[in-house]
């Protein structure tokens, strides 16, 4: 079972999460502390002049490669970086202000999902949309806004347990996740979507993760299954599809303008084609055909759309999947094949990335460790010596020895390599903070009240923790950039996080890259990059 997402809070409050979340957090072992590893699984130049269509497809006559709406009337180019919003809520101030900022410095294509912040991230992108257009400072259609559902959690989990939202095929995950691509709960989540973004359409609405039903029923190994029966699980997999395809060219067909096309977000097209996964797309587009005919069948009779010369046109138009350094499985396959049939390509996870062996977070950050000495060095002074002062000696015998086990581990793992930021989440809510909060108790009064300047020197610790463990792992993973996956030196004066995403954009084929930019420094990073590169795609409006 994944561990609860604990967000950088001030000690207090983690420790009263910690203490409320309900599960039991281990004791460190006499040999250090123990870190949960992450089970996430979870072209040289770039296209400009790019004009692979199919019949489906308008042409666009300044040479970029035109993804459709429906018929072809405004054509906007699109940005090379889009603001994602995996993270995006409430809770911050300045995530809405980078948001707000960075669709003012020209990022016009923003990435959303029905599940992203529990509904809250759409709420977000809609509160800024509506201020912008009220300020004059933008329209509507100067920004593709792309959102996805499948998911099942949070608000949609409660409402599938009580019964108030109908969902035929769900893939049962756990208690807290399921997954649904049925036309009943597609259209539920369409309506939602559009109520919390306050907007009357989706440019681009996609199935999200749909091989859920693949990872549930078919065993990662292929000896645990016969082909037959993976062949009747991929037949499954594609009727599902079908419908979904169905609704969405129904969706359209309807004229009720709530969403231009729609597509496929997909973890599993970055996996090998032999892996039991694999989500399979060559066969998409002829699917959308299908579906696109299918429709028209029903709306306007079988007679005529056969008597037709050319076939009604699918409104497929979007793949988005995982791609980075480490992951190249997709960019190398999928990619390709969505650029020959004239889709559109997003890049997610551009610097967080895994596979079977490693998973590193492509990015540096600031050599902290005199800042982390500082912060470690400040607190065991303060327990000496309110130990000498007080005679207290629980703040020397008990507090002491957990920062030193603390610093102990941190310090072998990082001369060892194996510190990744992407695991601080589960390293400081498993250990981290047990072992202060340990402390921390022992520095408790009679009325079990903590030493005031001990939480403080605490927090000032724990916030040191992850900004050395964040150095550490920006180090490693370029070495291990540089050295195990064959770049070489990287140019000098450019960071990691900076040649990831450039190498990204140069490939042929992708028209943009998504990063999470939650705060201004971000902002001003991602629309230095967009500048670099101009836009290979634009999305034809109606």
């Amino acid at each position: 079972m994944p561990l609860p997402y604990f967000p950088t809070l001030p000690l207090l409050l983690l420790l009263a999460v910690v203490a409320i979340s309900g599960f039991v957090l281990p004791s460190m072992p006499n040999t250090g502390i123990t870190s949960s590893s992450s089970n996430t699984n979870v072209c040289t130049t770039a296209a400009a002049n790019t004009t692979t269509t199919t019949d489906n497809f308008a042409t666009d006559t300044a040479s970029l490669n035109s993804i459709p709406g429906s018929d072809v009337g405004m054509i906007l180019p699109i940005s090379r970086i889009g603001y994602g919003t995996y993270r995006i809520g409430h809770n911050s101030e300045e995530q809405a202000g980078s948001l707000r900022q960075a669709l003012l410095q020209g990022i016009n294509l923003i990435d959303t999902s029905a599940n992203y912040g529990n509904g809250e991230a759409e709420e977000v992108v809609g509160e800024v949309m509506k201020t912008l257009i009220e300020e004059g400072a933008i329209q509507r259609q100067d920004v593709v806004i792309v959102s996805k559902a499948g998911y099942i959690q949070g608000q949609n989990m409660e409402r599938y347990q009580d019964g108030t939202v109908k969902t035929p095929d769900t893939v049962e995950v756990a208690s807290y996740l399921a997954h649904c691509i049925h036309p009943a709960f597609l259209q539920d989540q369409l309506n939602r979507s559009l109520d919390r973004l306050n907007l009357p359409s989706l440019d681009v609405f996609l199935l999200h993760n749909p091989e859920y039903y693949l990872t549930h029923n078919i065993p990662a190994g292929r000896r645990d299954i016969s082909d037959a029966a993976l062949e009747d699980h991929r037949a499954e997999m594609d009727r599902r599809l079908f419908e979904a395809f169905k609704a969405m060219e129904a969706e359209i067909a309807s004229g009720q303008g709530r969403i231009e096309s729609y597509g496929i977000s997909s973890n599993s097209f970055s996996l090998p084609p032999t892996h039991p996964h694999f989500l399979k797309y060559d066969h998409l587009v002829e699917m959308a055909q299908r579906a696109a005919k299918a429709v028209a069948s029903q709306v306007e009779g079988e007679e005529k759309v056969e008597g037709e010369k050319r076939a009604p046109k699918h409104h497929f138009s979007t793949i988005q999947l995982p791609g980075n350094l480490l992951e190249q499985e997709g960019l190398d396959h999928a990619v390709d094949w969505a650029a020959q049939n004239g889709l559109m390509v997003l890049i997610n996870r551009p610097l967080n990335a895994f596979n079977d062996r490693m998973s590193l977070r492509l990015a540096e950050y600031e050599d902290t460790r005199p800042a982390y000495e500082e912060a470690r060095n400040v607190l065991l002074a303060y327990l000496d010596a309110v130990a000498e002062d007080k005679g207290a000696d629980n703040f020397r015998v008990i507090f002491r020895p957990e920062i030193e086990e603390i610093d102990t581990y941190l310090q072998k793992q990082a001369g060892e390599g194996k510190i990744n930021v992407l695991s601080w989440e589960n390293l400081s809510s498993q250990s981290i903070v047990p072992a202060l909060r340990r402390g921390l108790q022992a520095t408790a009064n009679a009325e079990g009240t903590f030493d005031t300047q001990a939480m403080r020197l605490a927090q000032d610790f724990l916030d040191a923790c992850k900004r050395f463990v964040s150095f550490h792992s920006g180090t490693h993973a370029r070495e291990v950039v540089e050295g195990e996956l064959g770049f070489g030196r990287l140019p000098e004066g450019k960071s990691l996080q900076e040649f990831a995403v450039e190498w990204l954009l140069a490939r042929e084929g992708v028209t943009c890259v998504l990063l999470g930019c939650r705060n201004m420094r971000y902002v001003t990073d991602a629309v230095k990059v967009n500048a670099m590169f101009p836009s290979v795609t634009s999305f034809a409006r109606g």
